[in-house]
């Protein structure tokens, strides 16, 4: 996972972000994306955030919970918690962040099946 214009300290937080999220949801978690400036190599540090998207197979409150203590490491990002059918339900209600992600993404995690 090479991101660039990022300070290696950035993307070592990013990176043990999206390993922490993995552990916390397993097999809830459906995917994890990279998107916006810091995917598009427009990221400046100290004035860009990390936007990210996680879906999830369910966004129960309690699991969404799971989210707040790698959120709290990583102060930069801006995390979006969508199940898998708030996707296919919302694309109306966020338009441009579903084409900023369409244009500028990068997978930091899927589930495999």
């Amino acid at each position: 996972m090479e991101q660039k214009n990022i300070d290696p300290r950035h993307a070592a937080a990013l990176k043990a972000f999206a390993q922490e999220l993995k552990l916390a949801y397993a097999d809830e978690l459906v995917s994890l994306l990279l998107y916006g400036s810091a995917a598009s190599g427009d990221f400046v540090n100290k004035h860009s955030n990390f936007n990210l998207l996680a879906v999830l197979k369910n966004c129960a409150p309690e699991k969404i919970k799971l989210a707040a203590v790698p959120l709290r490491r990583i102060k930069t990002a801006s995390l979006l918690i969508l199940s898998e059918e708030d996707i296919a339900t919302s694309t109306d209600v966020f338009p441009i962040e579903f084409l900023d992600m369409q244009e500028n993404y990068q997978l930091l995690g899927a589930k495999m099946s």
